[in-house]
């Protein structure tokens, strides 16, 4: 299991150098957790790239891969792009999974590209949370520390079936945008019907665990993110779940995100607490 915070940054991209710097930390954040980046030709340099000058462009992408037991049967890999939203001070990700790559920057068998884009202009200093725990990968970047409002987040994860065992050949990518739009999923070789945050589990006794429904495929619930309702968990607290007889440890991001029932994400409805796979 790997977690990796850091806050210390300001993620105002109307600069060079405040791009380069936000960038860097995501960067940095997914080779703490074990992520490892490809030698694709064409990738970003965050040394010498600009900020974009426009809305909704891209300044460059990374290639990743995962590097766990598992990856040298069932490959996972991922395209991270870099660039600015729908304002000047807006950071954005798209994140496009898949099973390969070409070596020159294409994602091959790709799950459907997924758009993250920051909704709010940030504060002093932001912060770039990941975790990386048995195939679940979650990123999440805000503008500033506790903000949800500022946050926007994807996570990657292999699926699991009913009885805890690795479903071979299938990930989830799911996403949520800090413009409160939309809670999006997708996965490869099977494609889920709807999106639901489907049963409760005993911690604290309100603790709800996401689960990617599919028409054909009967998964578990995933386990790189949690949601609680607001108030019921302290700021950085933790705190374990099972899963099939499995302890996992959860910290609360101290931040909170709207939701609605059926658990849809929109911009109005219900604040819900982010839970995330956690080391200590």
């Amino acid at each position: 299991m790997a977690f990796s915070e850091a806050t210390g940054i300001s993620h105002d991209i109307t600069t060079d150098a405040g791009f380069r710097a936000w960038a860097q930390q995501v960067h940095d954040a997914l080779s703490a957790v074990g992520m490892v980046q490809t030698s694709d030709t064409g990738q970003i340099n965050l040394t010498t790239v600009t900020t974009p000058g426009t809305n909704n462009t891209t300044a460059g992408y990374e290639i990743w891969r995962f590097n766990d037991s598992e990856q040298a049967t069932d490959p996972i890999f991922f395209k991270v792009e870099y660039g600015r939203g729908g304002g000047a001070s807006f950071h954005r990700i798209i994140v496009t999974p898949g099973r390969g790559s070409n070596g020159s920057g294409t994602i091959t068998t790709a799950a459907s590209a997924r758009t993250l884009t920051q909704g709010v202009t940030p504060g002093a200093t932001g912060r770039t949370t990941v975790s990386f725990y048995e195939g679940a990968l979650f990123l999440f970047t805000a503008g500033a520390p506790a903000s949800g409002t500022l946050g926007y987040w994807f996570l990657i994860e292999r699926l699991r079936d009913e009885t805890g065992a690795l479903v071979s050949g299938q990930c989830a990518v799911a996403t949520h945008s800090g413009l409160g739009s939309l809670f999006s999923a997708g996965a490869w070789n099977n494609s889920p019907t709807v999106y639901a945050l489907g049963a409760s589990v005993a911690a604290s006794g309100k603790i709800w665990i996401g689960t990617l429904r599919f028409a054909d495929l009967v998964v578990a619930p995933l386990r790189a993110v949690c949601f609680a309702p607001s108030g019921v968990i302290g700021g950085d607290d933790t705190g374990d779940l099972t899963f099939n007889g499995v302890s996992i440890t959860y910290k609360r991001l101290n931040v909170t995100q709207t939701c609605q029932l059926p658990f849809t994400w929109a911009g109005s409805g219900t604040a819900h607490n982010v839970l995330i796979q956690n080391e200590t």
